[in-house]
């Protein structure tokens, strides 16, 4: 829980962050410009994937499991990963230049690209902090990238600079934080062994392809459809869905920091610890749940105001893809934590055949929804590859806990926020009154539904509550 809290905290800060610079963006520039930003930022993830394909998750693996192997390994995954993406830098910028892109759109992309490259070399550090559950160094990593880059990005906008001036700030987000990762690693763990070993080298060559599942997902669902977007639609098209998949990706934080937190547990929890992997994974689902539920009920009641909110009137369209969205905000957190706890204990390669089935429902949907629905074609796309994904993962990673059960980690979220919807579709007119009586209505539901179906997580829930704040009433004393 600790280690939740703070990468739960950096991710919160940094995402704040993120979704300021993208606001205020999206009000300084046409939304054509706003949606060669969006693009320029799925090029450069799709162009540095290869780079990164399953070393990390290899790399936590093996750490987690054996403390002394970041000594051996360490340097060979950052040597494997210059080896990649130098090239594939290169190769875009030579890309960019044969598809002749104008000035604007080709210097984002290189900007944005470099930048992702330096961010995919800090995430090796970041396997090794949660390898060793060190949740806050991650934090500390990702709030400097994100604050600076928005930062900077703001000071850029104000002083009448546009959008390569943002693209520039997003690269040195990026330097930021590979500076930083491996200066609090130095300091705080101390620096591996700068050697090379054949033999680990070898090891995470061929490894680390089996753990490829989640990060080829990742690419697929969560850029193809800007990708082909950009393809099929015009450049506003693009800015409108891009609008509504930054509110999405503004929660994804929960995911990714319970999957960070957790996945050392996952690796070495049996069905024979205290706790159990079972309890613990369960739980993990729940939390998940239980924060992001109300957040996806908030943007299927509440879609239009909150996109007027964020992005102004001229990106009220949003609101429309930002709905079919809405469901994935709870399921993408099941996504992450199922996916991350088959690759941190069984053979990844079961996930090959999820990602593919996935992957193919999304590209296929994609292609046939886009041109006669656009952003909305995009979405219903992303939403039901997501369904898949998860019903999927989710079968693999329960059978591999033993069993979960599903009343007492989905009835309570779900029942509670079913309720929620209530009064916020009565005062959808008063943002900010509908917010806080969705929210007071799912606090009352949720406690009253789950002290019925699952007391004893409420009561688990409460004792660490207690636990936490008897120490602080002893201090006062």
């Amino acid at each position: 829980m600790k280690n939740t809290l703070f990468r739960a905290t950096g991710e919160i800060g940094g995402k704040l962050a993120s979704l300021v610079l993208f606001a205020v963006l999206a009000r300084k520039v046409s939304t054509g410009s706003l949606g060669t930003f969006v693009f320029a930022l799925a090029w450069g993830e799709v162009a540095m994937t290869p780079v990164g394909l399953g070393i990390d998750r290899y790399l936590l693996r093996r750490v987690a499991k054996d403390r002394s192997m970041v000594d051996r390994m360490f340097f060979n995954a950052l040597a494997l990963k210059v080896s990649r993406g130098v090239p594939i830098l290169a190769g875009s910028v030579g890309l960019v230049l044969v598809l002749g892109y104008d000035e604007e759109r080709a210097l984002t992309v290189v900007l944005i690209t470099a930048g992702m490259l330096l961010e995919t070399m800090s995430r090796t550090h970041m396997s090794v902090f949660n390898a060793l559950e060190r949740g806050d160094l991650v934090a500390i990593t990702i709030v400097a990238q994100r604050f600076g880059a928005a930062l900077l990005g703001l000071a850029a906008l104000i002083a009448g600079m546009g959008l390569i001036a943002v693209a520039a700030a997003f690269a040195v987000g990026g330097a930021l934080r590979l500076a930083l990762a491996a200066l609090l690693l130095h300091r705080r763990i101390g620096t591996p062994a700068r050697v090379l070993p054949r033999e680990e080298r070898r090891e995470l060559t061929s490894r680390s392809l089996a753990f490829t599942a989640q990060d080829v997902f990742g690419l697929v669902i969560a850029r193809a459809d800007v990708l082909l977007l950009a393809a099929l639609a015009s450049s506003a098209v693009v800015g409108i869905y891009g609008s509504a998949y930054r509110l999405l990706d503004a929660t994804t934080f929960i995911g990714i920091s319970l999957a960070g937190a957790f996945s050392a547990m996952f690796t070495y929890l049996d069905h024979d610890t205290e706790p159990t992997v079972r309890a613990v994974f369960q739980r993990a689902v729940k939390l998940s749940l239980v924060t992001l539920v109300p957040v996806g009920v908030s943007y299927a009641v509440l879609a239009e105001p909150i996109c007027r909110l964020a992005f102004g009137d001229d990106l009220a369209a949003a609101a429309a893809p930002l709905r079919i969205l809405a469901p994935v905000v709870a399921i993408w957190g099941a996504v992450v934590l199922a996916g991350g706890l088959v690759v941190s204990r069984e053979e990844p390669k079961r996930m090959l055949r999820v990602v593919a089935v996935a992957a193919v429902a999304n590209l296929g949907l994609n292609v046939a929804l886009i041109p006669p629905l656009d952003e909305n074609g995009a979405a219903i796309a992303m939403l039901v590859s997501t369904v898949l994904y998860v019903a999927m993962a989710m079968g693999i990673a329960v059978r591999s806990v033993r069993g979960v059960s599903l009343a007492q980690t989905v009835l309570p979220p779900l029942g509670a926020g079913a309720a929620m919807a209530i009064p916020m579709a009565a005062l959808s007119g008063l943002l900010p009154l509908a917010l806080l009586a969705g929210a007071i209505v799912y606090l009352a539901a949720y406690v009253l539904l789950e002290r019925a179906i699952a007391p004893l997580d409420l009561e688990f829930a409460l004792s660490m509550v207690r636990a936490r704040l008897r120490p602080k009433k002893a201090a006062v004393r």
